[in-house]
């Protein structure tokens, strides 16, 4: 990997880490600090939480028009500095539609950040080199996401706004990181705005034109996640009777097994587009919902969360890794990519802002027996993964894409193609004049 590559490789995923640990500990101190400050009953925190993925979601799919024309660096820097004020509007008022406000604009920040990330490091990557950045980046931000809710809740003990002050800095230093990388290495501060380098180097594009089914995994897998982030601290706080550095370290155990099980998973391959898997997980992801049912004390909670997480790996790896974030830059043209990640941070942002507010009222109403309901969400779609998805297993991706009803061109003979393209140009083969020849033995 060249020097500004490696450079960039780390610079990308340290920012990741950082950001996405910040990002995690602001969410998991806002249930608090909604409740502590405003008053907020659960089913209003699950609405005000609700806010900031309504305000991503939506920015991320008008943006994908405009930001395509400025430099990736720039957008990732106005993001951190924006995420940093918004959240200094959120500790310092007693206002709560200035608190909305902030959420709004939270949001609005943070959609320059992913979308861009993740453009940025897979620009003009492909294959394995495409597949090695995204692996990186999905362990980064897992860890962060990891080990955040222990510190979040030692942070929240003292209070909310020393979780606030505590993440502003956090984006203040990454912003500090990125723009002096920036400035030492040339080649990072030579990146151009995607629209730039699209008319200046006219990649040949190597997408298939793969679709999947598996965007409904996302509802299913956010159905659990949204209840653990957003809704049980407060089931751990009022039902429990667990302080908030304890429910930080029963979510830091999801976070670890949840890393440790994208490292294994990246490490392996008997699981990839194969169907069994992923109804076998689905079931599982339901009777562990059941079986948690029963529990009145942070100890099996603590087992519960590191199957929790690494069931969680395994289902993200299937419909987010292999779909969302992977093969977003494989199955859109290069032309569209910034629309599908967009497309792709719609349906994961609008699952979570009605499932916020949806399963915060059903908390309230009918308390544990909501688990019910998305155990019969992952057992239904295990249901229609089985019977209705054709089996992939040791496919190709073109293949697969025919398996689906795509229209597939076939395989190209190399060898033929160029003795026709040697007859049409008179017996001589067109040769670009920056082509260098693997050989000159003839």
């Amino acid at each position: 990997m060249p020097k500004t590559d490696t450079v960039q490789f780390w610079v990308l995923n340290l920012a990741s880490f950082f950001s996405q640990l910040v990002i995690a500990m602001i969410n998991l101190a806002l249930v608090y600090h909604l409740r502590w400050t405003f008053g907020l009953r659960a089913d209003q925190i699950g609405l005000a939480a609700s806010i900031t993925p309504a305000a991503y979601l939506v920015l991320c799919i008008v943006g994908s028009r405009y930001t395509p024309r400025f430099r990736p660096r720039h957008l990732v820097e106005v993001s951190l500095l924006g995420m940093a004020l918004s959240i200094a509007l959120l500790a310092a008022t007693r206002t709560l539609a200035v608190a909305y406000l902030a959420l709004v604009l939270f949001g609005s920040f943070m959609s320059l950040l992913w979308p861009q990330i993740e453009a940025w490091f897979s620009r003009g990557k492909e294959g394995a080199p495409l597949n090695r950045v995204v692996n990186a980046f999905n362990v980064s931000w897992s860890l962060g996401t990891g080990i955040s809710s222990y510190i979040a809740g030692i942070l929240i003990e003292v209070s909310t706004t020393t979780a606030f002050v505590a993440s502003i800095a956090v984006f203040v230093a990454v912003f500090m990181m990125i723009a002096i990388a920036s400035s030492l290495v040339p080649g990072i501060r030579a990146v151009d705005s995607e629209r730039v380098a699209n008319r200046r180097e006219q990649p040949v594009d190597q997408s298939t034109p793969l679709r999947f089914y598996s965007w409904a995994g996302i509802v299913t897998l956010y159905t659990g996640m949204s209840i653990v982030m957003t809704i049980f601290p407060l089931y751990a706080q009022d039902t429990l009777a667990i302080s908030e550095s304890t429910t930080g370290l029963l979510l830091l155990f999801r976070g670890m097994s949840t890393c440790v099980g994208f490292y294994l998973l990246g490490r392996f391959h008997f699981w990839h587009f194969k169907r069994r898997y992923i109804f076998t997980v689905q079931i599982a992801f339901g009777l562990l919902c059941l079986a948690a049912m029963g529990f009145s004390s942070p100890v099996p909670y603590a087992l519960f969360f590191v199957l929790f997480g690494f069931l969680f790996a395994f289902a993200y790896s299937f419909y987010f890794n292999s779909v969302n974030w992977v093969l977003v830059a494989e199955i859109f043209p290069l032309d569209l990519r910034g629309v599908g990640v967009g497309f792709a941070v719609f349906t994961q942002g609008a699952t979570a802002i009605w499932l916020s507010y949806a399963a915060s009222i059903a908390f309230d109403e009918i308390s544990w027996r909501f688990y019910f309901v998305f155990i019969a969400c992952n057992l239904g779609a295990a249901t229609v993964y089985y019977f209705f998805l054709p089996e992939t297993r040791f496919l190709s991706l073109e293949e697969v894409a025919a398996k689906f009803g795509d229209e597939v061109a076939p395989p190209v003979d190399s060898k033929l193609a160029e003795e026709e393209e040697r007859e049409e140009n008179g017996g001589k083969a067109d040769v670009a004049a920056d082509h260098v020849e693997v050989s000159r033995r003839e």
